[in-house]
């Protein structure tokens, strides 16, 4: 008759074979190690970085689009200012006092 193990067994086996002492003489799992203690710090420097260079970027771009809004705000004024000015003297030609429309002079 063929005999299984019995699962506690089989798990103390795995569990014995996951906890050996030996396993940490193996030069593969000390350079996975050795790689894995560089590469985390590493990693969490450049998360840091990425944070912070983020909230730098996101406070740039804003102050940026603030000035394009307050350029252009300018842009217009300086627009409406001219037109106004430009167009101020035109108002004084009989064909604009009376002829199209009577209170254009007011």
């Amino acid at each position: 008759m063929l005999r299984f193990p019995s699962a506690d067994s089989a798990y103390r086996r795995i569990r014995a074979m996951v906890w050996r002492k030996d396993v940490f003489k193996s030069i593969y799992v000390r350079i996975f190690f050795v790689i894995c203690v560089a590469v985390l710090p590493s990693f969490a420097v450049l998360c840091l970085y990425v944070y912070e260079q983020r909230g730098y970027l996101t406070e740039y771009s804003t102050e940026n689009a603030e000035r394009f809004v307050q350029l252009a705000a300018h842009d217009e004024a300086c627009f409406l200012t001219t037109t106004g000015k430009s167009l101020k003297p035109s108002s004084k030609f009989p064909l604009f006092l009376g002829a199209i429309c009577p209170n254009s002079h007011n």
